[in-house]
């Protein structure tokens, strides 16, 4: 849970929306996109850590796969 510090990194796929933005009022950024290890960087961004953590109460109620 962290900005992106090197070039190859990008930030979460919710932009502005990033759960990170309203964990701290004071100091609100968006984190770096969530990639398993060894796993590509797809072509579009994914969700952050925070954010897809966010997801799985409504997966798990709605019963849907990630």
């Amino acid at each position: 849970m962290r900005e992106p510090l090197h070039s190859n990194e990008r930030l979460c796929a919710k932009n502005e929306l990033c759960e990170c933005m309203f964990i701290d009022p004071e100091n609100p950024f968006i984190a770096v996109e969530f990639l398993l290890p060894g796993e590509k960087q797809p072509a579009t961004p994914h969700l952050c850590v925070v954010c897809c953590r966010s997801l799985l109460p409504t997966y798990t109620y709605h019963g849907l796969s990630a």
